[in-house]
């Protein structure tokens, strides 16, 4: 037997299936930030209401573009989404200080231009979740074991840089290594960096976590992705060292006007 519906029921029954998808794909509402400076557990979310919290299981987007300082050293903060993707985006030249920030499988730290400033842990996880960095630096206080730490760096998982040349920064800053393959430079060789999508992986039989800044850089200024490499540098002052990594131009010799004016706005702004 065939049965046929009428041009109503088969409205009927899709306008049933998209409430149903809709009910089962249901986020919380976006956290916009109002303004200025602040810390993370203000009450200055969406006009004066509460913020997100600090452990973050829903479906959720959150959006810091105001140009002030959202402060939160003394917390922990937590997205790990429940099912669809959820994201962090950072704008209009504002900062994030954080003392551990973890993104679990699937959320999207966007950095379209902005300073996050880490003070204990940086942790990304799952295949799905990603830092897609277009203009602004992350900065690395503290215990240099756990910048952008995370058990399934890989395919799918980096730090992306998608924006211009000289415009995009990692800086682990001052700190004493014991251990090369936990330093900056040792996530570059691990391939924790891509850009527009393309890993950049040095091959294992090139370079090892003992491998000097300029046998790095030399292997990188290969790797040129649409015009644009990475680059690292490490400087040590005493005592104390600090090891960058950034997004420059070809040919390398331009690399420091961009890398230079942008660490030189972010200290103006500590």
């Amino acid at each position: 037997m065939t049965l046929s519906l009428s041009n109503s029921s088969r409205f009927i029954l899709g306008a049933l299936g998209v409430a149903a998808l809709a009910a089962g794909s249901a986020s919380a509402a976006p956290f916009v930030w109002d303004g200025g400076d602040g810390l993370w557990a203000d009450s200055n979310w969406n006009g004066g209401g509460a913020g997100p919290g600090t452990l973050i299981a829903d479906d959720i987007q959150i959006t810091i573009a105001t140009g002030g300082t959202v402060d939160a050293t003394a917390a922990t903060i937590v997205i790990d989404p429940v099912a669809t993707a959820s994201s962090l985006t950072i704008d209009s030249g504002s900062t994030l200080q954080v003392s551990t920030l973890e993104l679990k499988n699937p959320t999207t730290l966007n950095i379209v231009d902005g300073f996050i400033e880490v003070t204990a842990n940086m942790r990304i996880e799952g295949n799905n979740t990603q830092v897609e960095f277009t203009k602004g630096l992350i900065t690395y206080i503290g215990n240099d074991l756990n910048m952008f730490t995370g058990s399934n760096f890989g395919a799918s998982t980096q730090v992306n840089f998608i924006g211009a040349a000289g415009e995009a920064a990692a800086t682990l800053d001052g700190f004493n290594t014991a251990n090369d393959a936990q330093d900056l430079l040792g996530r570059v060789i691990r391939g924790y960096f891509s850009i527009d999508d393309q890993v950049i992986r040095p091959a294992d039989d090139l370079l090892t976590d003992a491998s000097s800044v300029a046998d790095l850089n030399t292997y990188l200024a290969t790797k040129v992705v649409n015009g644009r490499f990475l680059e690292v540098s490490e400087v040590t002052t005493e005592g104390q060292e600090s090891q960058t990594v950034a997004l420059v131009p070809e040919p390398g010799s331009l690399s420091l006007l961009g890398l230079g004016g942008l660490l030189v706005a972010r200290r103006r702004r500590i």
